[in-house]
């Protein structure tokens, strides 16, 4: 599997990591093992939601939303740790570009701006 990181998953990326040391390392166990376990071999952990509002026409790409990333550093709750990614997967080239980061309690809903500015430029 390919994986793409657009320049606004970077920005978040940094700023999450400089609040949450295990971010690198459970980000990358994350693109191991659960990502690839729902595209690939379709086991869903309850982790990965279809993003509803979100409507094409086009089943090349499908919009995800991770709302159970686990992360360490947030000892207490790290299974279900807040922090939400948004990525988009396509099915043809089985690759993941990866859209947004946050942590919930600082942004309460993804960015739609952001997906539907990824969305127009794959169209293009």
């Amino acid at each position: 599997m390919q994986y793409i990181t657009t320049d606004g998953f970077d920005k978040d990326f940094k700023k999450l990591s400089s609040r949450y040391c295990t971010l690198k390392d459970d980000f990358l166990m994350f693109k191991n093992y659960p990502l690839l376990a729902y595209h690939n071999r379709n086991e869903n952990n309850n982790a990965f939601f279809p993003i509803a509002w979100l409507s094409i026409d086009d089943h090349r790409y499908s919009f995800v939303k991770v709302k159970k990333f686990a992360c360490r550093a947030l000892k207490s709750r790290w299974a279900q740790s807040w922090i939400r990614i948004t990525y988009c997967y396509d099915n043809q080239e089985n690759s993941v570009a990866f859209i947004e980061m946050y942590f919930k309690q600082d942004q309460t809903e993804c960015d739609h701006k952001k997906i539907h500015a990824y969305y127009k430029a794959l169209r293009k």
